[in-house]
């Protein structure tokens, strides 16, 4: 064998130590089979989770402030109602006959008998108006006139109804006979509120 072949031997041999030594540096240093990345991904994730939680909670919250805005409405509608069918302003035994006499009139009907009626009271918090009363007529203007008393924007009850058929000549008439009760509020002092 000739030296020289020998010594290129040796070179080759040392590159490729060399290589194989930059090589495990290489991989020592730099390779990490894509751990870096995974890492990374899974951060982004964290990321994206933790932007989405507090995307729905900022979506709840304006869900819940819409629906605390409804709530508020609704509850200052109800107050209203509530001061307008209890309200105790202009309400005497007087006015609640009147307002019968003249619903009667409205629905061509005949008052027999109209008197105040002295209960007691089933609410202690509200004074209670009581009008015993008969009205006569056609059956449908009869039910006109219930019907109007329901729509009166007042706390009133009338569940006790009687009705009776008569006739007056050829025509068949209903009389009808019930008590109306009127609610209205008391204040604390048991007077009543103002309105």
């Amino acid at each position: 064998m000739d030296l020289m072949e020998e010594f290129n031997k040796l070179d080759m041999q040392k590159c490729f130590l060399a290589g194989v030594g930059l090589v495990f540096v290489y991989y020592i240093l730099f390779f990490d089979s894509g751990k870096a990345i995974d890492a990374q991904i899974a951060q982004q994730r964290q990321s994206q989770q933790q932007n989405s939680s507090a995307l729905q909670q900022v979506r709840k919250a304006l869900d819940d402030k819409v629906r605390f805005e409804e709530d508020i409405q609704n509850i200052s509608r109800n107050m209203k109602d509530f001061q307008t069918y209890f309200s105790p302003d202009g309400m005497n035994i007087n006015v609640l006959q009147g307002r019968i006499s003249k619903l009667a009139e409205n629905h061509s009907l005949i008052v027999n008998q109209m008197e105040p009626k002295e209960r007691e009271s089933e609410f202690p918090k509200y004074r209670e108006t009581a009008v015993n009363f008969s009205v006569e007529g056609p059956f449908h203007n009869v039910m006109e006139f219930v019907s109007s008393l329901t729509k009166q924007e007042r706390a009133l009850d009338f569940s006790t109804m009687n009705f009776k058929s008569t006739v007056k000549g050829d025509y068949p008439l209903v009389e009808l006979t019930t008590t109306l009760v009127v609610y209205t509020a008391k204040s604390e002092e048991g007077g009543e509120q103002g309105g």
